[in-house]
């Protein structure tokens, strides 16, 4: 048997904004989500800017979970509630 899902709502982790509401609200106003690595020591790479997720909380049961695997489930969370 073959299980279908249809999520008809939208949801947003990203550089400049994790909700969608922040998210459009950046985008109007122009804003980068560039800016100092901040995740690892980036002293002996070329380049130190990166576009990385702010202000993102995990939920304590997906802590142990890989980041992107927490701004999927985070967005999907937003988008089953929109």
């Amino acid at each position: 048997m073959r299980r279908s899902v249809v999520v008809t709502g939208m949801g947003v982790i990203s550089p400049i904004g994790n909700s969608l509401a922040e998210f459009r609200r950046s985008l109007q106003q122009g804003k980068s989500g560039a800016g100092p690595v901040t995740r690892f020591p980036a002293q002996e790479f070329p380049v130190k800017v990166a576009c990385e997720v702010k202000g993102f909380r995990p939920d304590w049961r997906t802590k142990v979970l890989d980041p992107f695997i927490q701004y999927a489930l985070a967005a999907s969370e937003q988008a089953v509630q929109d």
